[in-house]
């Protein structure tokens, strides 16, 4: 499960435990204060945790907590940080560790998307027909939809975060709640991203793209929620991997546009 949100402010939390067999967890923790600051969990990229509970979603002082189901969450955390982005392990500097803690409760805004039930028959047929058929192909397209399931809610974090001695925080952010289950073989992806956000009158939005090589090499996937509540799926977008460091750095900024529903 992953949990994000933000703010206009800058500030930014993305919060994911994925749980794995033999009692063994994966925790992404990633939090980005609007001063700058950026802060994330001390194993990264190492993000492992063992002999966790296998029954709830509890790994490395993270939790989730279901308190209405699909309605309500509450996700709290209390330990170490580690200030500062690193991609690499050093064993001998532990980089500068830092007391985090904070409390939230995320409440639904929308109803859900089912990334294998509401995906516009026109994007879905367009990434097929990029590939070369086979009747192994088609099996395997098949089987993919039979053994991963994936839904996203969008909603809002609301509560209060504690960074070491400095004052506290009351913090209000809006994304999205992603939940899947089944096998997701990340060996099958060559790359994806994913875009979330929200505008000022409270429209919702999620556009993704991602590469598995040999199965669908373009895959695009994405809605919006009008402020009504009303939901349009995406029919088309330029959003394009092989532009975003394919075979260069990726950029910091890029823009892409997008058509959804019946516009």
């Amino acid at each position: 499960m992953n949990i994000n949100g933000l703010d206009s402010h800058g500030n930014k939390l993305v919060a994911r435990i994925n749980r794995l067999p033999g009692r063994v967890a994966e925790v992404w923790l990633m939090l980005k204060l609007g001063d700058g600051r950026y802060f994330h969990f001390p194993g990264f990229p190492d993000s492992k945790v063992y002999n966790t509970d296998d029954q709830t979603f509890t790994a490395g002082g993270l939790q989730f907590e279901v308190l209405e189901p699909m309605l309500k969450w509450r996700i709290t955390f209390n330990g170490l940080l580690r200030e500062g982005q690193r991609n690499e392990w050093d064993e001998q500097n532990e980089g500068n560790l830092i007391h985090v803690q904070f409390c939230f409760v995320w409440t639904a805004l929308t109803g859900q998307f089912s990334f294998n039930d509401d995906i516009d028959p026109i994007t879905i047929s367009d990434s097929i027909a990029r590939e070369k058929w086979s009747l192994n192909y088609l099996k395997t397209i098949k089987e993919l939809s039979r053994k991963h399931r994936r839904y996203e809610v969008c909603g809002q974090l609301f509560g209060k975060l504690n960074v070491a001695e400095e004052s506290e925080r009351t913090l209000i952010l809006r994304g999205v709640r992603e939940h899947s289950w089944g096998i997701r073989d990340w060996e099958t992806y060559n790359r994806y991203i994913a875009n979330w956000g929200y505008l000022d009158d409270g429209t919702l939005y999620s556009f993704s793209v991602a590469s598995f090589p040999g199965i669908l090499s373009h895959f695009v996937t994405g809605y919006i929620f009008w402020p009504s509540g009303q939901q349009v799926i995406l029919k088309s977008t330029d959003l394009h991997l092989s532009r975003l460091g394919e075979f260069t750095k990726a950029p910091d900024k890029f823009s892409f546009t997008a058509l959804a529903g019946g516009c």
